[in-house]
């Protein structure tokens, strides 16, 4: 399998499965999660991702852009969390037609939802390139 594909290891978590995991974060039973605090709780948990990084996966998958975490968002983000390298995970969240590469499309939009800036006269970046690209901006 590779980064980002469901398999049952990558739902359980210590015991739990994903959405138990959702369930445990959620206190107070509103149904969703706060990032910040998310973060937190999973530094806690033993993961290890960076607040840049952290921070550019929420924009990615915060569909509706409430600033919240929901169940349904929850689970995508915490399949690539727990089965890829940390570099690999916004490349495969950012690559929505699964072509292995970013085109000019998808950059523009990753781009808008982080507000970032990029070369319009880019018209599609490898995984290498992508990853460069992705570590300039989280350094700004």
């Amino acid at each position: 399998m590779g980064c980002g594909e469901s398999k049952k290891e990558d739902t359980d978590m210590v015991g739990e499965n994903v959405m138990d995991f959702f369930d445990r974060f959620d206190t107070d039973a509103e149904g969703y999660l706060n990032p910040d605090k998310l973060f937190e709780k999973l530094k806690v948990e033993g993961f290890k991702v960076s607040k840049p990084m952290f921070d550019a996966y929420i924009a990615l998958i915060d569909e509706n852009k409430d600033g919240k975490i929901q169940k349904s968002e929850f689970k995508p983000i915490m399949g690539f969390i727990i089965s890829c390298p940390s570099d690999d995970v916004i490349f495969k969240v950012a690559d929505k037609n699964k072509d292995g590469k970013i085109d000019k499309k998808e950059l523009s939009l990753l781009s808008k939802r982080l507000g970032w800036k990029f070369d319009e006269s880019i018209e599609s970046m490898t995984k290498d390139e992508f990853k460069a690209f992705v570590d300039k901006n989280l350094k700004k």
